[in-house]
């Protein structure tokens, strides 16, 4: 009874640690997408500045 408890113990903690990792993982993708969508933003939006720029020169 004890060791199958303390398998199951085992189990848990297994999950929840590869749970975190996963966590983990995924937060730093998400990261990595918000750095690469500002970026892309800077991009855009110093391109727009260009063609209203050229725009109101026209």
């Amino acid at each position: 009874m004890q060791k199958k408890y303390f398998v199951l113990l085992n189990y848990k903690i297994s999950i929840f640690f590869n749970m975190n990792v996963f966590y983990v993982a995924i937060c730093s993708i998400l990261e990595l997408l918000k750095k690469f969508i500002e970026a892309v933003n800077k991009i855009a939006s110093i391109d727009c500045f260009n063609r209203l720029l050229q725009s109101i020169a026209l």
